[in-house]
């Protein structure tokens, strides 16, 4: 009887959308990522704990994680390469497209004014970036200017 009358858990997902609209489900829905949170802190502080007590370990983990971003890396190639073939016929997917274009160019401006206020804080690494990165416009600017020159227009 007790079983019966027990509320029927919901998912992680149900939960998740049911806290848009209620207070109560949002509360709950904050206390399991604030546990899931506490949790992954817990698992990453022993797993740097391991790798640095066992060069082994650490190296292993290493591969793990270099396999693990190659493989992303790929798979969103693949399916930015997939949505630029069907943007060409879909105009819905010509509109998610721009917007991940857009997200890219803002994504890439603010890595940029990061590196440049690091470099004229007097960050060495940030002031090396900086410096490859003009040394690179530069010489973009003076292949597209020779390029330029070879064919009249």
């Amino acid at each position: 009887m007790e079983k019966q009358n027990k509320k029927a858990k919901l998912t992680r997902a149900e939960l998740k959308e049911k806290a848009k609209t209620d207070p109560e489900a949002a509360k709950e829905f904050e206390t399991i990522k604030a546990r899931e949170n506490a949790r992954s802190k817990q698992c990453y502080e022993r797993q740097k704990e391991r790798m640095e007590a066992d060069p082994e370990y650490a190296a292993m983990m290493a591969e793990k994680n270099a396999e693990r971003t190659r493989k992303r890396t790929a798979q969103r190639k693949a399916e930015r390469e997939a949505l630029v073939e069907l943007a060409k016929t879909d105009p819905e997917a010509a509109k998610k497209l721009a917007v991940m274009r857009k997200q890219q160019v803002e994504a890439a401006t603010k890595s940029r004014q990061k590196m440049m206020a690091a470099a004229e804080a007097g960050d060495p690494e940030a002031i090396a970036k900086y410096e490859a990165q003009l040394a690179k416009r530069r010489e973009d600017y003076h292949r597209k200017k020779a390029e330029q020159e070879e064919i009249p227009a």
